[in-house]
């Protein structure tokens, strides 16, 4: 295991899923609709709560809206948030040491929203236990650490805007309200003599939502737009304070793919760091490798991960030292062009060179040992065929030397975890 992954305390949810071999979320609804069953889960989930150590220190990524798995932002179906899982993982698997979650599950347990019934309330634990269950499955685990949720927090807040930003972070989130009327598909609804249903897209997390509205006097129909948008835009701050402040009391980086955070984040930011800049890069060639061998590969070779890891960091460094770019995600795509794709390119260039050089060799050799064979059972040995013959396998022995000594190379490079990892592919 790579030195970077340090043990951290075991989640509660993990335990017990395991110790009742619980695979589905089927069987966790089974055991869940028995009253003593939620009072003991309760119990284990305030216990985990109040004795759970900080996670581990390292280059951690804090998990946000939309890759969390617990925020009401995005659409909270199990098929969406598994979706969400393989996005977080692709980001997060080459780079960060663990993928700090929020307890969701032991949240809902011990503090379920009072507008929620009972039976809402149930649907979602079942849906957090499922992807829970769908990162045993594809043996994420080993990459992420739990911690009670951090609520927002004013003084916190206060910390994170002081200065000037607390005035672009106002100007941004008119921005994003502006773009919730423009860009969202908005339906009213008479319902009331001053009463209307307002039925709106959200285009920045594809969603729906519909708010009852009254008009006060003096407040006209064509302003409920706007009244639908501002409060649609609570959801999203509420969100993202939450987001920055768990962030900045858990020392990691914030990481999220909902696309009004990184709009009002990237107008906050005075500059960037390696960490955010790496979390922007995918590789596509892997997509269709499980992210189960991904994380196995990074155990199993460890010191290459780190070389790999280093050498990114590195290249993050460089370009934002220079000023080549202030924007993270074209950041990603240049190392990825201009340092990853043309170092990947040399090691498959130099080491096909070298099997092309050892099967050439070879096949020569072979057919002059044929021929001197069949020379020396028809009419004897011949002196020549056999001076040829050790001059071939001398230059197959050449050819094997430098094909291992080729091989040795690419072992020793700062590509060679990636150079790996796409042999799952070719």
């Amino acid at each position: 295991m790579s030195d970077s992954i340090q043990e951290s305390t075991p989640y509660w949810l993990f335990a017990w899923l395991e110790s009742l071999k619980v695979r589905t979320s089927a069987e966790a609804a089974i055991l869940l609709s028995k009253r003593s069953t939620l009072h003991e889960l309760r119990d284990v989930a305030e216990q985990w709560s109040a004795s759970v150590e900080a996670p581990p220190q390292g280059v951690n990524l804090v998990a946000g809206t939309g890759l969390r798995l617990d925020d009401d932002l995005v659409c909270p179906n199990p098929a969406c948030r598994r979706s969400y899982v393989d996005v977080l993982f692709r980001h997060a698997w080459h780079y960060f040491d663990r993928i700090l979650l929020p307890d969701g599950v032991g949240h809902l347990l011990l503090n379920p929203p009072a507008e929620w019934s009972e039976e809402y309330t149930m649907e979602r634990i079942l849906g957090l236990v499922e992807v829970v269950l769908h990162m045993q499955q594809i043996g994420a685990e080993s990459l992420v650490s739990y911690y009670p949720p951090i609520g927002s927090s004013p003084t916190v807040l206060d910390s994170i805007l002081f200065g000037n930003k607390e005035s672009r972070w106002d100007e941004a989130w008119l921005d994003v309200e502006s773009a919730l009327v423009e860009e969202g598909e908005i339906k009213i609804e008479r319902v009331g003599k001053r009463k209307f249903q307002v039925r709106g897209s959200d285009p920045f997390v594809d969603s729906h939502q519909t708010l009852q509205f009254e008009l006060k006097k003096g407040q006209k129909q064509s302003e409920l737009p706007e009244m639908f948008a501002h409060q649609r835009l609570h959801s999203h701050i509420f969100e993202l304070e939450e987001d920055l402040v768990a962030a900045k009391q858990l020392k990691g980086t914030l990481g999220s793919s909902v696309e009004s955070h990184e709009r009002v984040l990237s107008r906050l930011s005075t500059g960037t760091d390696a960490s955010k800049v790496l979390f922007q890069i995918a590789f596509p060639s892997l997509e269709q490798v499980p992210i189960k061998e991904l994380i196995s590969l990074r155990i199993h070779e460890g010191d290459a991960f780190l070389a790999f890891r280093q050498a990114l960091t590195k290249a993050a460094q460089e370009m934002i030292a220079n000023n080549q770019c202030a924007d993270p995600k074209a950041m990603a795509a240049q190392i990825l062009r201009d340092v990853i794709d043309p170092e990947l390119a040399k090691l498959r260039q130099r080491l096909h060179s070298a099997q092309n050089t050892l099967a050439r060799k070879a096949a020569v050799s072979l057919a002059i040992a044929g021929v001197s064979t069949l020379c020396g059972l028809q009419f004897g040995l011949n002196p020549v065929a056999v001076g040829a013959a050790g001059l071939i396998m001398s230059g197959v022995g050449n050819a094997a030397a430098n094909y291992a000594d080729e091989k040795q190379a690419i072992e020793m490079s700062d590509m060679f975890f990636l150079w790996k990892a796409l042999q799952h592919v070719e």
